[in-house]
């Protein structure tokens, strides 16, 4: 890929020239690049779930940036020669990442606490605890409550449990386009 930089022949260029050359703009730059080769070769099951992929990030990102404050947010966090739209898309493709449950603060009592760390290359907009017995009953579950550090998720017990000694906790984040992440941890006391 070449970059034209006020180039008298190739400014304000774009699109297809002969069968040999694609002239794009991006930030203000001409970008030229060789024409994409479409074989005649039928697309594997691979390429065919990456197109129906980016075919629902395109869905989303038009979607989603049709709501001014999430056009917004995604507006904010653009850098040179990026637009809302590409962000969006890219939000698509990327699950948010839990780095850690921790359970050291649930003791099975009402107000004990579970920790959720995690973070999303955009933002994480949910995560929900559930509390299981040894025997994979589920206790409770519900939302926790993001902290100002904008990485901890806080979950607060609202039910006793006797025996907290070998519970399953788990926690499901989810980012804005529905994308999830789930880690779990053994309470051990």
């Amino acid at each position: 890929m070449a970059e034209s930089k006020n180039n008298i022949v190739t400014f304000g260029l774009s699109g297809l020239v002969g069968d040999l050359l694609v002239f794009t703009k991006r930030a203000g730059k001409t970008i030229v690049s060789r024409k994409p080769d479409k074989s005649s070769v039928p697309p594997t099951p691979l390429q065919i779930s990456v197109r129906e992929r980016f075919r629902e990030a395109v869905q989303y990102a038009k979607s989603i940036l049709s709501i001014p404050a999430a056009k917004a947010m995604y507006e904010e966090m653009t850098k040179p020669g990026q637009s809302a739209f590409n962000l969006a898309m890219a939000d698509v493709w990327k699950a948010p990442q839990i780095f850690d449950v921790v359970v050291t603060q649930y003791t099975g009592l009402v107000g004990s606490t579970v920790t959720v760390d995690t973070v999303d290359r955009y933002k994480v907009v949910s995560v929900e605890v559930s509390i299981f017995t040894e025997q994979d009953v589920l206790i409770e579950k519900g939302m926790a409550v993001m902290q100002e550090n904008g990485r901890d998720w806080v979950y607060t017990a609202t039910v006793v449990n006797n025996n907290p000694d070998g519970c399953i906790v788990r926690a499901l984040a989810k980012d804005r386009p529905g994308n999830e992440a789930n880690l779990e941890r053994l309470v051990q006391l």
